[in-house]
């Protein structure tokens, strides 16, 4: 089965040689799960990052896809200024 793929934040550049632009095709076996998928793209099952399936935020990794679902992960957003930094 095929799921589409979309990658944002810091994924998309980590990932621009196999999905151009952030967005691709991915082949699964029938019933594979979200963790399957991100062992597929090579995240591994345990990636910190956001899921949604669909448009509904997952959490489940165990949960299995659908053909043709849309996947899109999110990479953890951090940064910014230390508190101090606003006051200078």
């Amino acid at each position: 089965m095929q799921v589409e793929l979309e990658l944002l934040g810091a994924l998309r550049e980590r990932f621009a040689d196999r999905f151009r632009g952030g967005r691709g095709q991915v082949e699964l076996p029938a019933g594979a799960t979200i963790a399957e998928l991100l062992e597929e793209i090579g995240l591994g099952r345990n990636a910190r990052c956001a899921v949604t399936v669909d448009n509904q935020v997952v959490a489940d990794r165990s949960r299995p896809l659908s053909p043709g679902a849309k996947v899109l992960i999110i990479a953890p957003v951090a940064g910014g200024r230390d508190e101090d930094s606003w006051s200078r």
